[in-house]
Order: structure tokens, then C-alpha cells, then sequence
């Protein structure tokens, strides 16, 4: 079976633009896991301290 030019080009195109799309949408969501990371160290730091203040306050 004989493919032409153009169906390889097209064929191409479609995979290399597919790719293109799965790339930006992995980008998007490790941007929002890091996101929720940083949120969560946030957070994370916060309970330590009023935990650190609420044990040195008894004293």
C-alpha cells in the first residue's frame, strides 16, 4: 500500500500539534500541583506555629 506525501504530512502535523496540546495541558496541571504544593507548606507552617505558641504560652 502506497502512502502519499500529503497524508504523511497531515499525519504529521495532527501528531506533532496532539503532542503540542498534551504537553501544555501536563505544563498546566504541574503548575497547579505545585500550586497546591506551596498552599499546603503554607498552611502546614502556619498549624506549626500556633501549635509552637500554644505550647510556649502554657509555660
Amino acid at each position: 500500500m502506497k502512502i502519499g506525501r500529503k497524508s504523511v504530512r497531515c499525519a504529521n502535523f495532527f501528531l506533532n500539534n496532539s503532542t503540542d496540546k498534551e504537553k501544555e495541558k501536563e505544563e498546566f496541571f504541574n503548575s497547579q500541583i505545585l500550586d497546591k504544593t506551596k498552599q499546603l507548606e503554607y498552611f502546614n507552617s502556619i498549624i506549626t506555629t500556633k501549635k509552637h505558641y500554644g505550647k510556649s504560652s502554657r509555660f
